[in-house]
């Protein structure tokens, strides 16, 4: 930008100064040279402002895209979804699954629960809503029951216990879902599938992702980076 304005300047100089040779005529040169430098001081700033908001859009396209694998788990979970079902989303950072959930489904409320408050002030600026409520804490900290469970953060699911479960279980109405996942396998996982009943669940269904194909696929395969199991409360 600033080599265009330089080359625009010297032809507006030769222009000017071979039509006004005279001394006099000079003001008249600079008048218009001043007249071209607040054009380009202009466009210079909606320039800025341009890259800019397209910075900030390419960062929230590739938000989204990051979170291309998780859409498909929620894409899953539309089967269960009841009218006026409240949702309890937890570690979902960004809110890009819940926000698809509040858009397509006819729940009553959705709320995302970050331990991080980073992620739950970026989702409230982006998604947030009367439908879809952020907030900072840990399921200690909820004290009502949900229809729907939604625990999707595969890597910090591997730190999980079954106390743990049972928390989660205790969050989630009679004939409620407990969607969860994975990363790899863990002895936890393995409990789920085999002994669901153990914490009053029955599994409905169990799904595999990898890493180069974020579909679900009901056949395991010696590329599955993430086990997603969907679990409905019977106790």
């Amino acid at each position: 930008m600033h080599e265009l304005k330089q080359g625009m300047k010297d032809k507006l100089r030769k222009v000017f100064y071979k039509i006004n040779p005279n001394y006099r005529n000079i003001l008249k040169v600079n008048d218009r040279l001043n007249d071209f430098e607040n054009t380009m001081n202009r466009i210079d700033q909606k320039c800025s402002l341009v890259i800019e908001n397209n910075r900030n859009q390419n960062m929230f396209e590739r938000l989204c895209m990051a979170s291309e694998p998780f859409v498909y788990r929620y894409l899953y979970l539309l089967r269960y979804i009841r009218e006026n079902d409240m949702v309890l989303d937890l570690e979902c950072e960004y809110g890009t699954g819940a926000d698809l959930l509040v858009k397509y489904t006819p729940i009553n409320q959705c709320c995302c629960l970050n331990t991080v408050d980073y992620y739950s002030r970026l989702g409230k600026m982006y998604y947030g809503s009367d439908s879809l409520i952020f907030q900072t804490g840990c399921c200690r900290d909820i004290v009502q029951k949900y229809n729907i469970v939604i625990c999707f953060h595969d890597r910090k699911n591997m730190l999980l216990t079954k106390e743990d479960i049972h928390e989660l279980c205790s969050l989630i109405e009679y004939n409620g879902i407990l969607a969860i996942s994975f990363y790899g396998d863990s002895g936890l996982s393995g409990s789920l599938m085999q002994h669901a009943q153990d914490y009053g669940l029955v599994l409905e269904n169990c799904f595999y992702q990898c890493d180069n194909n974020p579909e679900l696929a009901e056949d395991r395969t010696e590329y599955v980076s993430s086990i997603i199991m969907y679990l409905r409360k019977n106790d």
